[in-house]
């Protein structure tokens, strides 16, 4: 049965949701080809932002949602951690 927000909270969503991603890539393989400058394309104001403040000299830190952090563990651990940086 899939969680409900009011009767489950938002930990049970995240758990539940991460283990059909991850059972879903376990099925399909590494599905998780980036298009060509992945990392730019989609956050081009987040890379311009690390890119003025390494110039000055500032530190940035990024922070993630925990399912996303958990997301991106379970892909390690399934040996799919390398098709994040194709």
């Amino acid at each position: 049965m899939e969680p409900d927000l009011a009767r489950d909270g938002h930990a049970a969503i995240a758990a539940f949701k991460n283990l059909e991603n991850l059972r879903r890539f376990a099925r399909e393989g590494a599905v998780l080809a980036a298009c060509p400058a992945t990392h730019h394309w989609r956050f081009p104001f987040l890379a311009r932002l690390i890119e003025d403040a390494r110039a000055r000299g500032i530190a940035v830190v990024v922070l993630t949602y925990p399912y996303h952090a958990d997301t991106l563990e379970g892909l390690r651990v399934a040996g799919l951690g390398p098709a994040l940086h194709a």
